[in-house]
């Protein structure tokens, strides 16, 4: 027979494990899993234009933001500036890690490439969606990798005209490269557009770099300015 303390101290120790399972399911947002399974009918993007687009690095996500460091390849010309802030769909070359090349340019003569950085924030809307670029592994449950049903194929790959596969918020860890394929209202016109007004119509996960060069950000560099200033 099993002693009474024992049976006791397992007793105690089931309801505890009951309560902390409880505790986790009761922390989760709805809304970082809402688009799984992704929603059936395309989004309506009528009320939005297609800006352009960005690779860049997440660093933070909720169900409201998502703020990427896009690093951009900035052209240094010898008695000149440092370069103004590259906005969005106005040209200018960024870097993308899973790029020939990172995306680089040629060096023109006489001219020095260097990396620089800048955060932006993307309004995360409903009609925004975020993507896998590629499908991403299926295992089961003893971690063994199988094979994904058509059925759940087509629900992956729902809704009709969006890019890869289905994917959630709470897949946008900091270090996540990603593609944001940016909007705007429609009612803002283009010469009055600022980056604060951008909406993320796709966020497009390429996959993870930790590797990422330690160039100054915005924040970093407004203070070495600073410092060079009262030097």
């Amino acid at each position: 027979m099993v002693p009474a303390m024992l049976r006791r101290d397992r007793w105690i120790g089931g309801w505890l494990l009951v309560i902390a399972l409880g505790l986790l399911t009761v922390g989760l947002d709805a809304s970082l899993t809402a688009q799984v399974p992704p929603p059936k009918k395309a989004p309506d993007y009528s009320g939005y234009i297609t800006v352009g687009e960005v690779v860049g690095e997440v660093l933070k996500a909720d169900e409201k933001h998502v703020t990427v460091q896009v690093t951009w390849y900035m052209p240094q010309v010898k008695g000149g500036g440092a370069g103004r802030r590259p906005q969005i769909g106005r040209g200018g070359v960024y870097r993308n890690p899973f790029a020939p090349n990172m995306n680089r340019p040629r060096n023109p003569p006489r001219v020095t490439v260097k990396e620089q950085k800048h955060d932006y924030d993307f309004h995360l809307v409903p009609e925004s969606l975020i993507r896998f670029k590629s499908l991403p592994p299926k295992y089961d449950e003893n971690g063994k990798r199988v094979s994904y049903t058509t059925k759940e194929l087509d629900e992956l790959r729902a809704p009709p005209g969006a890019p890869g596969y289905a994917a959630s918020l709470n897949e946008l860890v900091p270090g996540t490269i990603v593609e944001v394929v940016a909007m705007r209202d429609r009612k803002i016109p283009a010469d009055k557009v600022t980056d604060s007004d951008l909406c993320a119509k796709y966020v497009i996960i390429l996959g993870s770099n930790r590797l990422t060069p330690n160039v100054s950000s915005d924040q970093d560099r407004k203070q070495e300015t600073k410092k060079e200033k009262k030097n």
